[in-house]
C-alpha cells in the first residue's frame, strides 16, 4: 500500500467543529420562537368546515381551557421553553372570540407564567363578527393582543348564505367599527374566493369594500369543498350553482392581485396582502427561511421544535384523554433529516418572499444547487422561479402554481404525502345526509 501522508498527525481530536471564532454574546441570547393556541369552538359550524370543531353552545369549554393549561404546564415542567423568547403569539381555531373574557384571561395568564414573551410581541387573535364585543376587545388589549384577524369571508349576503356563515353584512360593519374605535389599528380581514355563484364583479366588490375599511392586512383564501362536510353534501345533491358559472381560477387570482395592488397592498406569501409595514410577523417567522421554531397548543395544533415536526390529536376527545392520562397529546411526529431541513428552506420559503442563497449556504454549509440543482434549473427554465440579487423567488406564474412548485422540493417519503391526511374530521351527521337527500329530491321533482 502506498503512503499518502508525509508524516503522522498526533493531535488529540476531542470535539468538532473546531474552527471556532471569538465568542459573540448573541450566542447566549434566547432563540426567537412563536406560539399558537387552538380554540376549537364556534357559534355554529360553517358548511365548508372539515376541521375538528364544536358548537360553543353546550360544549365543555371550561374543561377544554383547563386541559390547555395542563398541556402548557407539561411543556414547562419538561423544560421545553428554556432559552426561548416568544416574539409572536397567535390564537386561532375555531373561533377564539367565543371564549368569555374570564376564559381567555385564564389562558393568557398561564402563558405569561410559563413563557418568556418578548416586549412588544405581536399577538394575533382570530375573531368572528358575531362574537366580537367591546368588552372582549378591552380584555384583549389588557392581555397584550396587538392584532385581530376578522373572519369576514364576504360582504355579500348571498355568498355568506352559500357557505353557511352565520353572520351578515351588518355584523361585519359593527365589528370593524369596534376595532377602529378600540385602539387596535392593526387588524386583518379574511376573504374567501371561489364561492359557488360568485362572479368577478362580486369578488371585486368584496375586495374594494375590504380595502375601504382601512384594514392594513388582507388574507384571501380559496374555498375548498372538503369531503364529509355539509357543503360537499349540497354539491353532491345538486344544490349549489354549477361550476360552469364560475370564472377560472387564474382570472380570479389575477383580479385579486390587480384590485388590491391598486388599493396600495403588496402581495406577500401565497395569499396575503399588506400595506407597507403590516406584514404578519407570525407568517414571516414560520415561513421565511431560516424558519423559526413554533409551538402549537390545543387539539389539532401543529409544531416544529428541535427539528421535529409534530401534531396534536385532531379530535377534542382524544386530546383531552391524553392529558388526563398524563401524556403529551401528540399523535404524529417526524424527526427531520438534514436533507429534509434543506428542502424545508424551499418548501416553506418559496411560499413567502423567497430563499436567499447565502442564508442556505450559511446554515447548511453547501450551495443549494449542489442539492437541488436539477429542480432549481427546471423551475428557472420554466419561468416559474427567478434568481435575483441572491434570492430565489416565484414569478407570477409560479405563484399561481405555488403548491406544485413547493412540492418539487419534497424529499424522501414526503413525496406524494398529504399533510392533511389525518387533520380533517367529518362535520356531518346522518340527519344531514337525509336532509339534503330529501331536499335534492324535492328540487328535482319541481324541475
Amino acid at each position: 500500500m502506498g503512503v499518502i501522508y508525509g508524516s503522522r498527525d498526533n493531535e488529540f481530536i476531542a470535539w468538532y467543529p473546531c474552527a471556532l471564532k471569538p465568542v459573540n454574546e448573541a450566542l447566549w441570547d434566547p432563540v426567537p420562537s412563536t406560539y399558537y393556541v387552538h380554540i376549537p369552538f364556534c357559534e355554529s359550524i360553517c358548511d365548508y368546515c372539515g376541521f375538528s370543531v364544536a358548537k360553543h353552545k353546550g360544549a365543555a369549554v371550561d374543561d377544554y381551557v383547563d386541559h390547555l393549561l395542563l398541556e402548557l404546564q407539561m411543556y414547562a415542567d419538561a423544560g421545553r421553553f428554556a432559552c426561548r423568547s416568544f416574539e409572536v403569539g397567535a390564537f386561532g381555531g375555531g373561533t377564539p372570540s367565543t371564549l368569555t373574557s374570564a376564559q381567555f384571561l385564564k389562558i393568557v395568564r398561564q402563558l405569561q407564567r410559563v413563557l418568556t414573551v418578548a416586549s412588544g410581541a405581536e399577538i394575533t387573535l382570530e375573531a368572528n363578527p358575531l362574537s366580537l364585543t367591546q368588552e372582549k376587545i378591552e380584555t384583549y388589549k389588557e392581555a397584550g393582543v396587538t392584532r385581530v384577524s376578522l373572519g369576514v369571508q364576504s360582504f355579500s349576503e348571498n355568498a355568506l348564505r352559500t357557505v353557511g356563515r352565520p353572520h351578515r353584512h351588518k355584523d361585519i360593519q359593527r365589528s370593524i367599527r369596534l376595532l377602529q374605535e378600540s385602539g387596535i389599528p392593526n387588524f386583518s380581514l379574511d376573504l374567501m374566493y371561489g364561492i359557488p355563484g360568485q362572479s368577478l364583479e362580486d369578488l371585486t366588490n368584496d375586495l374594494r369594500q375590504a380595502a375601504a375599511t382601512g384594514a392594513p392586512h388582507l388574507s384571501c383564501f380559496r374555498l375548498e369543498v372538503i369531503p364529509f362536510t355539509r357543503l360537499s353534501l349540497r354539491r353532491g345533491a345538486g344544490l349549489l350553482p354549477p361550476p360552469s358559472t364560475l370564472p377560472s381560477e387564474r382570472m380570479i387570482e389575477e383580479t385579486i392581485v390587480d384590485v388590491l395592488q391598486q388599493q396600495g397592498y403588496r402581495r406577500y406569501g401565497a395569499f396575503n396582502f399588506a400595506k407597507p409595514g403590516y406584514e404578519s410577523i407570525h407568517n414571516t417567522m414560520i415561513f421565511s427561511p431560516p424558519q423559526k421554531e413554533f409551538f402549537g397548543f390545543g387539539n389539532s395544533a401543529s409544531s416544529f421544535v428541535g427539528n421535529v415536526s409534530y401534531c396534536n390529536f385532531t379530535s377534542i376527545e382524544d386530546y383531552l384523554r391524553a392529558i388526563d392520562e398524563g401524556r403529551m397529546p401528540v399523535s404524529h411526529a417526524r424527526q427531520a433529516t438534514t436533507l429534509e431541513l434543506m428542502s424545508r428552506f424551499f418548501v416553506l420559503g418559496l411560499k413567502m418572499d423567497g430563499v436567499r442563497r447565502s442564508d442556505f449556504e450559511k446554515l447548511h454549509g453547501i450551495q443549494p444547487e449542489a442539492i437541488f440543482g436539477d429542480k432549481i434549473h427546471k423551475l428557472l427554465d420554466a419561468g416559474l422561479m427567478t434568481l435575483t440579487d441572491d434570492i430565489f423567488s416565484l414569478t407570477d406564474e409560479g405563484r399561481f402554481y405555488v403548491n406544485n412548485v413547493c412540492k418539487e422540493f419534497y424529499v424522501l417519503d414526503n413525496i406524494g404525502h398529504s399533510q392533511h391526511s389525518f387533520s380533517f374530521i367529518p362535520t356531518i351527521s346522518f340527519s344531514d345526509v337525509e336532509f339534503y337527500r330529501r331536499k335534492s329530491a324535492a328540487a328535482k321533482s319541481v324541475a
